[in-house]
């Protein structure tokens, strides 16, 4: 059981398994090609998901529901459309 004031992973949604994967792991950054997070998922990507910061990111002003998995729990993805890839920052502690 978390503790009080710990994030945790949502309890549904397409993204929990990357979001259990993210949490497993002790690193402060993880990168992941686009393959590897379909793999996770169990899914394919959307199109915006190979070119668009936001999809990753979330909206200034709003997150979506995909981005909540991850930033729930200290996590900020940062597409690298460029190589197919997804950088996985953690927050720092504070």
């Amino acid at each position: 059981m978390p503790k009080e004031g710990e994030a945790r992973p949502p309890r549904k949604g397409a993204y929990l398994p990357l979001a259990e994967y993210l949490a497993a792991s002790d690193a402060a950054e993880i990168v992941l090609t686009l393959r590897e997070i379909q793999a996770i998922i169990g899914a394919p990507l959307p199109a915006s998901a190979y070119g668009i910061q936001q999809y990753w990111a979330g909206s200034t002003g709003r997150r979506h529901e995909h981005t909540h998995a991850w930033q729930a729990l200290g996590w900020w993805a940062h597409l690298e459309a460029r190589h197919l890839r997804v950088r996985f920052t953690r927050d720092a502690e504070e």
